[in-house]
């Protein structure tokens, strides 16, 4: 347990010391507009004001992703605690995506039977550059035949009264 613990600092540790890094020129909306006067100030600004909504809502992500695995990871490898799990989904996701999500007989965060906590450190989360709500999560893993997956999870967010949600996943 001590291990998962400190794994888990560690990782929300390089989270935070990275977080700024995290978003990328790729992310943004770029166009061909021109300004002029005062519009630059205001276009700067919210260009600023987008990045940050987008750096916050992959940080959201992130933490979602941090959570979620290291429940589902057992490192006995026994069935993990799906009250838990449970009260994690509630916590991240609308009520109306667990309603379709229900009666699933496969994990749609994770794609996989098995779990591993290493995930989290090759975890990338990419905004969408069409639409500010959609982001792509990927990761890969070595399957027990030595094969390589790759993961890709893409997942719409929107902002609640106080927070972010997922709503959709695909």
């Amino acid at each position: 347990m001590w291990q998962k613990t400190s794994l888990y600092f560690l990782f929300i540790l390089s989270l935070s010391i990275s977080c700024s890094s995290t978003h990328t020129d790729e992310n943004e909306n770029t166009s061909d507009t021109t300004f002029y006067g005062d519009n630059m100030d205001e276009a700067k600004s919210s260009s600023t004001v987008s990045a940050n909504i987008i750096d916050n809502k992959i940080l959201f992500i992130r933490s979602f992703y941090s959570e979620y695995i290291y429940e589902t990871c057992t490192e006995d490898g026994s069935i993990p605690n799906m009250e838990n799990i449970g009260k994690i989904e509630e916590k991240y996701c609308s009520k109306e995506l667990l309603t379709k999500l229900n009666g699933l007989d496969y994990d749609p965060f994770l794609k996989a039977q098995d779990c591993d906590v290493e995930w989290l450190n090759n975890l990338d989360i990419k905004a969408d550059t069409k639409d500010e709500n959609w982001f792509t999560v990927s990761y890969s893993y070595t399957d027990y035949l030595n094969n390589k997956q790759n993961i890709s999870i893409r997942l719409k967010i929107f902002p609640t009264d106080n927070h972010y949600q997922i709503i959709d996943i695909e």
